[in-house]
């Protein structure tokens, strides 16, 4: 197994980006990981996202993912630029998930 991008066989996998379901037929990501429930240690399992999400969120893997794929995905340059601009500001994602408390008793740490 290795990173991926395909249509979704099920409905009943979730984004680990947002949370989301996956709906069935939906082009998805899927991110090799070890598996840390598994009894032998090189056993992994995959962790799915949607293609935005993972342009966002994990943009190195996506990449490199977008390049050993043969198909055109819908939208391939506007996620591909998402993902770039992630691979080269490894800071913009924390930055754009940033915002405010909703009430004031939140304490940096």
């Amino acid at each position: 197994m290795a990173d991926l991008i395909g249509a979704a066989k099920t409905g009943r996998s979730k984004c680990r980006g947002c949370g989301e379901k996956i709906a069935k037929d939906q082009l998805r990501f899927g991110g090799e990981v070890p598996d840390p429930f598994a009894d032998e240690e090189d056993a992994m399992t995959m962790h799915w996202f949607h293609v935005a999400c993972v342009a966002d969120k994990r943009p190195e893997k996506f990449v490199l993912a977008l390049a050993a794929d043969p198909d055109e995905l819908p939208e391939h340059d506007k996620v591909q630029h998402i993902a770039q601009l992630g691979v080269e500001n490894s800071e913009l994602a924390r930055v754009l998930r940033a915002g405010r408390s909703p009430s004031g008793r939140a304490r940096c740490a």
